[in-house]
């Protein structure tokens, strides 16, 4: 009996639906929430805490038997040393190509002048005299409660999207060796992990790539799709 009682309340505590506070949303949506930190830990008995030290057991005699055995390598000692001058050599940088996968060793005084090249384009980008993203957190967290507040979206998702401790993006490129410029021009990059727009970016290309779909061919490769 008690365990039953147990996975009834277990089932609430994990049902999708429990307590939701906003609108309710299509399923399609339901792919879009924070990753669970549910862990039902009164529910460990002493089977469970016996099952959890074996396996760290037997996890700690797998670790140090492969940490002691010899193991071979399939690098010569001469690649080896090789790759090592590469790692601790400051003066170049490596990067994957732009297309077809090659790696590209560049002058590391070429890699930074294309980068400043591309970031001096004022039709392009804006040199800023702070870090707008506490701002834009702000105007962000504000415009997610509001959409609460009128059903539109709900708690959960609101948890997706918000982040509370944004990273900035950063920028690079990869160089097209395919093109005739030498030193190759660069595909610029904005990596964007762990930055306030992640997230959010993810949820509106939900609804953005059905419509993208639906454009003529032409527009495809062409700057206009940025203005529409």
């Amino acid at each position: 009996m008690n365990t039953l009682l147990q996975l009834e309340q277990l089932g609430r505590e994990t049902d999708p639906d429990s307590g939701r506070v906003g609108a309710s949303l299509p399923e399609s949506l339901y792919k879009f929430k924070s990753k669970s930190t549910f862990y039902p830990t009164y529910l460990r008995d002493n089977i469970i805490n016996m099952f959890q030290k074996n396996i760290e057991t037997e996890l700690s005699y797998l670790y140090e038997t492969v940490r002691d055995s010899s193991t071979s390598s399939n690098l010569t000692k001469k690649e080896k040393r090789a790759l090592e001058t590469l790692k601790n050599d400051h003066d170049i940088v490596i990067r994957q190509a732009d297309k077809g996968g090659q790696i590209v060793i560049l002058n590391k005084s070429d890699y930074v002048s294309e980068a400043y090249r591309q970031l001096a384009d004022k039709d392009t980008y804006l040199s800023l005299d702070k870090n707008p993203t506490y701002a834009y957190k702000m105007e962000l967290d504000t415009l997610l409660q509001e959409a609460l507040n009128f059903n539109i979206i709900d708690e959960k998702l609101i948890a997706f999207i918000k982040n509370d401790t944004p990273k900035s993006a950063i920028f690079h490129h990869l160089p097209k060796i395919h093109k005739k410029e030498r030193p190759p021009l660069g595909r610029p990059i904005i990596a964007g992990i762990g930055s306030l727009g992640e997230n959010l970016c993810e949820f509106i290309d939900h609804f953005l790539q059905p419509l993208v779909l639906r454009l003529p061919r032409s527009y495809f490769l062409s700057p206009e799709a940025l203005y529409l």
